[in-house]
């Protein structure tokens, strides 16, 4: 019997009504379907619906009779027969929903190549905020849309993990200061910099000639002078750029130099102002000025140092360093000192700015404009020049000997730059994408142009010259803005330029540039170990430059031409 039934079993635990042995027969599919006999013809009970023998007469499980029902073919079980348990029917509708919906694999895809697109370019910073929040959108509702698929999700895996490998690589590189290889088209990879290879790259190649000797001068203070002009005393470096000397400060140099008499002078985020001979790089002394980091620069005249630092206003004895005194102010910062008619005009980073008596320390006045002040005042003609930055930034002109405001100018953006003045214009850059020319006597705009920043404007011979936050150097016609050309740096602009005879020197990223002031073209570039954030200063054939590796450099030339002297452009 067991074998001609295969996978029936039989149970004897019952007995019929009749007393006689009951069996039931179940099948391999009872415990999914109901009991369900082999595929043979069989009698269904008509009082309790159980399954028998086609041969049987009476039910095996009620006694029933089956004499008068006709055996028939069971129906094959089918999926939908199977009663599935509840919580499985609701787990099947989310997941065809999740299927229909689509994995969201390709947006992962596209919003990591927006994440890295982000990471790696060095253009302007709201396209780069753009790119990352666009990134991360996209990539956030892939996730989403693959939450329950498992096996896009699996295969999206290592895509993914990939990329998160490759920005924390970008990352590491931006926080240990690793090689910058920020070169422009056509130009060779440069070699580590050294004393004796130095990065530098040449206009084109000529016989050698000796270069015309000129006279030195002095930087007294930030941007050169009290106009913040730009102008540099040079004479510039001439040939092969050559480092003549370093000096570490074990921090971090946010300051610009000042050099007078063959002396330079600049503060370190250590709190200490040096003191360097500026031929050899020997440190003549070291002055401990709190606690706190310097990044204001320096201004020196008249034998005394006046550097701004923590609380206050410093005067030291620039030939060793000692204190003359000191004047309490508000938290000082990175503005700093522009000295006339000797009176020293700073000001707080809080938003106040002070007039002191050079000589006494005596304060004669002081203003309170609306915002922070993060720039550096100039002075012109009797008037000083100043910029807040806050909501409500501006531009004021004050009368040097009472602090009378004259007038006020409101851009659209904070200002974070310097003014500089030449002539009859004052030049200021702002954070809302422009630059502008306005009126010294009313603060009328004359003009401006579409490209602004943090850096502080340079104007020599009616050129002004722009460090953009977009990397560009860019070169304006004083009278009217044209543009007369524009040198891309590729990296973020972080200090000021500077002129020195037919050069202008700028800093964009760990590179110090060159750049021919008629032609805008690249003369020799040097590498820094770190970002350039000091403006230079160019004196007797040296250029000066602090950078956040912490070393204040000395570039000077070899001497020799290194190439055909550039056409002057035709000013007719």
């Amino acid at each position: 019997m067991a074998e001609q039934q295969g996978t029936e079993r039989l149970s004897t635990a019952k007995t019929t009504p009749l007393g006689g042995r009951a069996f039931r027969r179940d099948s391999i599919a009872t415990g999914v379907v109901g009991r369900l006999p082999s595929f043979e013809p069989l009698k269904t009970c008509p009082l309790c619906a159980e399954s028998s023998f086609a041969t049987a007469g009476f039910c095996a499980n009620c006694g029933a009779s089956l004499f008068q029902v006709a055996p028939s073919l069971p129906e094959p079980a089918r999926p939908d027969h199977i009663a599935l348990p509840e919580y499985l029917n609701r787990a099947r509708k989310p997941r065809r929903r999740a299927e229909e919906r689509g994995t969201g694999g390709g947006l992962v895809i596209t919003g990591m190549m927006s994440l890295g697109v982000a990471v790696l370019m060095n253009g302007d910073g709201a396209f780069r905020l753009g790119a990352w929040l666009l990134g991360l959108l996209l990539a956030a509702l892939g996730f989403w849309q693959m939450r329950r698929d498992s096996r896009t999700m699996h295969r999206t895996g290592a895509f993914v993990s990939t990329g998160s490998l490759m920005a924390l690589a970008m990352v590491a590189i931006q926080l240990f200061g690793l090689p910058d290889f920020d070169f422009l088209p056509g130009d060779s990879p440069p070699g580590p910099p050294s004393p004796q290879s130095p990065m530098w790259n040449e206009v084109s190649s000529t016989p050698a000639s000796r270069a015309v000797v000129r006279s030195a001068g002095d930087a007294p203070m930030f941007r050169g002078d009290a106009r913040h002009s730009g102008r540099q005393p040079g004479p510039e470096p001439v040939g092969n750029p050559t480092l003549a000397w370093r000096v570490d400060t074990n921090g971090e140099v946010y300051s610009s130099p000042a050099v007078v008499d063959g002396v330079l002078y600049i503060g370190t985020k250590d709190g200490f102002l040096y003191a360097i001979e500026a031929g050899s790089g020997e440190v003549r002394w070291q002055a401990d000025i709190g606690e706190y980091i310097v990044r204001a620069s320096p201004a020196v005249v008249d034998g005394t140092v006046y550097i701004p630092s923590g609380f206050f206003l410093y005067a030291l004895d620039a030939e060793n360093g000692a204190e003359r005194w000191r004047l309490p102010i508000r938290f000082a910062g990175q503005s700093s000192p522009a000295i006339a008619e000797e009176t020293v005009v700073f000001a707080s980073q809080e938003g106040e700015l002070y007039a002191v008596d050079a000589n006494s320390g005596e304060e004669l006045w002081d203003f309170a404009p609306d915002g922070l002040i993060l720039s550096s005042p100039a002075i012109a003609n009797g008037t000083v020049f100043i910029a807040t930055a806050h909501e409500e930034s501006a531009v004021i002109a004050l009368d040097l000997r009472s602090g009378r405001s004259l007038w006020r100018f409101e851009p659209i953006g904070e200002v974070v730059s310097s003014p500089a003045v030449a002539g009859e214009l004052v030049f200021i850059a702002s954070t809302d994408g422009f630059t502008y020319a306005l009126n010294t006597e009313d603060g009328e705009p004359r003009w401006r142009y579409g490209v602004g920043g943090s850096g502080s404007p340079a104007v020599v011979d009616g050129t002004v010259y722009v460090g953009g936050s977009d990397g560009g150097l860019y070169a304006l016609t004083a009278a009217t803005g044209a543009i007369q050309w524009l040198f891309a740096t590729g990296s973020q602009i972080g200090s000021s330029p500077a002129i020195a005879g037919d050069t202008v020197f700028l800093g964009s990223g760990r590179t110090l540039y060159a750049v021919d002031t008629a032609t805008g073209q690249r003369r020799w570039h040097f590498a820094a170990g770190d970002d350039i954030e000091s403006s230079p200063a160019i004196v007797n054939g040296k250029v000066y430059f602090g950078s956040r590796d912490g070393f204040i450099y000395a570039l000077a030339g070899d001497g020799i031409s290194s190439g055909t002297p550039v056409a002057t452009a035709d000013t007719t």
